[in-house]
């Protein structure tokens, strides 16, 4: 995914520079520092929103093992979840989540383009 949005901000720039100088042959430089923070915050963010109902479940499955566990599989525990605690039930605790991983991203692929820049 940050791949996917490195690609589309830079052809968004690209095509925004040759719409303002009038030429065809646009050479850009790479994505500076904020952009590969703002691209890597906002794939995380989507991926964690993505995939965190799954956190969820994998959770309450772990914790509730046992011969009277209320939950038997991933689509009986999502659906008991959905049923009695709505959609907030599976996106419970996710504003924590996320203040953990997204900085967590945007440093890990700083880095990466960082070192990728003197490579």
């Amino acid at each position: 995914m940050y791949e996917y949005f490195k690609k589309t901000l830079c052809e968004h720039r690209r095509h925004q520079t040759r719409l303002s100088s009038n030429t065809a042959d646009v050479d850009l430089k790479p994505l500076d520092w904020m952009d590969t923070f703002a691209v890597a915050a906002g794939a995380k963010l989507l991926a964690a929103a993505l995939t965190y109902p799954h956190e969820v479940l994998r959770t309450r499955l772990r914790q509730d093992a046992g011969a009277t566990s209320r939950y038997k599989g991933l689509v009986q525990s999502a659906a008991l979840i959905y049923r009695e605690e709505g959609l907030p039930g599976l996106y419970g605790g996710m504003t924590a989540h996320l203040l953990r991983v997204v900085p967590n991203a945007c440093i890990l692929f700083g880095t990466v383009e960082f070192i990728l820049a003197f490579a």
